[in-house]
């Protein structure tokens, strides 16, 4: 008796409702917890269709900055006031003790979710495979262009995700522990561009503000275009290029004598 080449007599797809519920029970239950879960699942890595429904509120409820917890997800998603449904949501918040695991649980959905997708591919490969006239070359070359799509899929699931609220909130506490050393940054080098340009310009008989605009920490393009408003643009764009031209040729000799005779350390 031969068996069909097929996935299909397999009892059930590769799935863990266990890991699923720990999941959504973890995200109901803390709520931050989404942070650590948000760059690996998608709504269609849950195999259980009422799984991907309360993921896919829970999703919908973080864009638009709703808490979200038993109550919030039953209105949004039982519409029709099903009890069974609002009795489900109760087990998943009962059955799940904590969110410490969750990036665990949410690994094994997003794992189990991957093979399902294989086997789909597996399956409609062998169809194919079936039907006559099918160039082994161009079947071979969907299966790599199938198989690459799960694995890209797959990359850009883990590409880092950031919560747009958290890189916020990340750029405000930079923001805070910088804002005092870039004004003292500022005003020395501010302060040193003027004393220089003076210096330079009564030591040289050149211009003042063409000495201190080219002493400026400023870049070429922007200092040259405060000079042209003086008439002196040209001559600006000039000493920033020969400050930068030196810098360049004569900081990394200097660094590495240092280097050299240990006076510093790389």
């Amino acid at each position: 008796m031969s068996k069909s080449l097929t996935f299909q007599g397999l009892n059930q797809s590769p799935n863990s409702i266990e890991a699923e519920i720990a999941v959504l029970g973890g995200l109901i239950l803390d709520n931050e917890a989404w942070e650590k879960i948000a760059d690996i699942l998608t709504e269609n890595d849950f195999y259980n269709h009422e799984h991907r429904k309360i993921y896919s509120c829970i999703v919908d409820l973080i864009d638009q900055n709703i808490p979200f917890d038993v109550v919030t997800i039953n209105e949004k998603v039982n519409i029709s006031n099903d009890k069974s449904f609002s009795i489900y949501l109760s087990e998943i918040i009962d059955q799940t003790p904590s969110a410490a695991n969750i990036k665990a649980y949410a690994n094994i959905v997003r794992e189990q979710s991957i093979l399902r997708q294989l086997i789909n591919v597996s399956n409609a490969l062998i169809e194919k495979s079936k039907e006559g006239g099918i160039d082994s070359k161009a079947l071979l070359d969907e299966a790599e262009q199938k198989i690459f799509n799960i694995s890209e899929e797959s990359l850009k699931a883990n590409s880092g995700f950031q919560n747009i609220n958290q890189l916020v909130k990340d750029s405000l506490v930079e923001i805070q522990n910088l804002w005092r050393p870039a004004i003292l940054i500022t005003f020395t080098l501010v302060i040193t561009g003027l004393a220089i340009g003076l210096w330079t310009s009564r030591l040289l008989n050149i211009d003042v503000i063409t000495t201190i605009l080219g002493a400026a920490p400023g870049g070429i393009s922007g200092m040259s275009l405060v000079g042209s408003e003086y008439g002196v643009g040209a001559a600006v764009a000039t000493l920033h290029a020969v400050r930068l031209i030196t810098v360049l040729l004569i900081l990394p000799l200097v660094v590495k004598c240092l280097n050299i005779f240990g006076v510093i350390k790389s």
